[in-house]
Parts: structure tokens; C-alpha cells; sequence
């Protein structure tokens, strides 16, 4: 077995501690900069009751029905007394209620056509 002098276990010691600090503040700059992107993201939902979209563009669509929320592509249709209406993309009115929306995120740059 090796034996080692206490300024060499030191040593071994501070670069492994470096090592660690480096790799932490990597990993925690990534976090703050993913959460910081995450918070971006969640300003970005309008409230309905604060503003509507305009018409026919496509927008993600928050819809609130009975057992939950899910997020749709789709488009601002009409007005009428009633409210606002949403249709999909594929032409289906949407039957819940919309209670946010947000206009559509930019594709990633490799996924651009």
C-alpha cells in the first residue's frame, strides 16, 4: 500500500475540492439560467381577461376544463355575444373554456424548414 505525506494528501485534497467547486458552479449556473428561461417563458401567458388574441394567427391556447388545463395550438375565430371562440388547426372548434394564451414560440434554428 502507498504512503502518502500530509502536504501530498493536501494537495490531492484542494484539487479534488476545485474539481467539485468547479463542476458545482457549472451545474448551478445551468439551473439558474434554465429556471431564469422557464420564468421568461411563464410572463408570456396573457390572461384573456386582460387582453384577446388577434384573429387567425396561430397562438398556444391555455384550456381550462373539468379535470385540469392542457395547452392547444390553435386560432382566435370569432366573436360573437357569447365571447371569444378558438378553433384547432385542424378546423375543430374548441368546446372548453380558454383562459390564457401566448403567441407562438420561435423554432429551434435546426428545426427551421
Amino acid at each position: 500500500m502507498k504512503s502518502y505525506t500530509e502536504e501530498q494528501v493536501k494537495e490531492m485534497v484542494q484539487k479534488a475540492v476545485g474539481k467539485t467547486e468547479k463542476s458545482f458552479a457549472g451545474t448551478f449556473k445551468r439551473l439558474k439560467d434554465e429556471n431564469e428561461r422557464l420564468k421568461e417563458l411563464s410572463r408570456d401567458w396573457i390572461s384573456v381577461e386582460d387582453e384577446v388574441p388577434e384573429y387567425s394567427i396561430d397562438i398556444l391556447l391555455c384550456e381550462k376544463f373539468r379535470m385540469g388545463r392542457d395547452v392547444l395550438i390553435g386560432q382566435r375565430d370569432y366573436t360573437n355575444q357569447y365571447g371569444e371562440h378558438y378553433t384547432l388547426g385542424n378546423g375543430k372548434k374548441v368546446e372548453n373554456k380558454i383562459t390564457h394564451w401566448m403567441p407562438e414560440p420561435e423554432l429551434p434554428e435546426e428545426d427551421k424548414p
